[in-house]
This record gives structure tokens, C-alpha cells and sequence, in this order.
């Protein structure tokens, strides 16, 4: 029986992107949403003032939400792309044990941040194809599947549904 997992995940590019895929798709498309708001306003906008002299309120209606849409999704992808070049180039270190997990953040060789959790403190468990995500109060860890047997993972997951069981 396994009593502790250790494994080491490098955040490099492949694995900032894959961790924030569906937030960078959402943000994109609601971008793009925006700039077609806009855009729409633009076109009706003028098409009535070259044809009556005047630009209609209901524009409004469409020149408010888009510009809201455009600007938030614009802030956010390029806060989200800003954040996700923070942490890459950094190590992240995982001791996974039945009672919880501690993670040692590291950049070029020193520790640059060092937390630990409970189980029941994980609020979500995403897996995809070559991640395993874990969603904490204030932020989320990423781990390489590749890097940990299958044992392993079967262990790991018990143990976080254990905890929540115990909840």
C-alpha cells in the first residue's frame, strides 16, 4: 500500500496552457462576442444616420453590453496570459500523504513558495487527457498524469474522496 506520492511538475508553457484551455476559449469567445457587438452598433449606427440624419436609442442597447463584453474579455485573456507567464519557468514540488498534500514552489533552485492543504480543502478535481487539476480557495495546482503511475492516481483520488466522505 502507498503512503506517500512525490512527484515534480515543471510549469512550463504546455502545462500553463492545458491548465487554463477552457478559461483562455471562454475569455477568447467573449471577446470576440464584444467586437462583433460593436461592430454591429457601428454598422446600424451609421447606416441610419446617412439614411434618416439621426442615430436610433436602440443603439445603446447594443453599444453598452458589447463594449462591456470587448473590454472585460480583453482585460481578463490578457490577465490570464500575464499570470500564466508568471508561473512558468517554476517547479512545483507535490507530497501527496492519506492526511493531505504540501506543495514546494521553486524558480532557478530557490523556493519561492511553499504551501500545505487538507483534502478537504480541494473544492474541485478536474482530469483531462495529460492533467490532473486541483481547485484550492485560492488558485489551482496542476500535475503532469504522465508522471504518476496508475497506482499512484487511483491512490491519490481514493484518498481526496475519502476526505470528502468525511466532510
Amino acid at each position: 500500500m502507498i503512503d506517500k506520492i512525490e512527484v515534480t511538475v515543471f510549469l512550463s508553457k504546455d502545462v500553463n496552457e492545458a491548465a487554463n484551455k477552457k478559461a483562455t476559449r471562454i475569455l477568447f469567445w467573449e471577446t470576440v462576442a464584444g467586437a462583433l457587438g460593436l461592430l454591429l452598433y457601428i454598422v446600424i449606427a451609421t447606416v441610419y444616420d446617412i439614411m434618416y440624419g439621426y442615430e436610433p436609442s436602440f443603439c445603446n442597447f447594443i453599444l453598452l453590453p458589447s463594449a462591456v463584453l470587448f473590454g472585460m474579455g480583453l482585460a481578463f485573456l490578457l490577465a490570464t496570459k500575464k499570470a500564466s507567464k508568471r508561473f512558468q519557468e517554476a517547479e512545483n514540488s507535490y507530497v501527496f500523504e492519506a492526511d493531505g498534500f504540501t506543495v514546494n514552489t521553486s524558480r532557478d533552485g530557490e523556493t519561492v513558495g511553499f504551501s500545505k492543504h487538507r483534502y478537504s480543502e480541494v473544492q474541485k478535481v478536474t482530469q483531462t487527457k495529460e492533467l490532473l487539476l486541483l481547485r484550492v480557495p485560492k488558485g489551482y495546482y496542476p500535475i503532469e498524469k504522465a508522471r504518476l503511475t496508475e497506482s499512484e492516481l487511483d491512490t491519490l483520488l481514493a484518498w481526496m474522496k475519502q476526505a470528502k466522505k468525511q466532510a
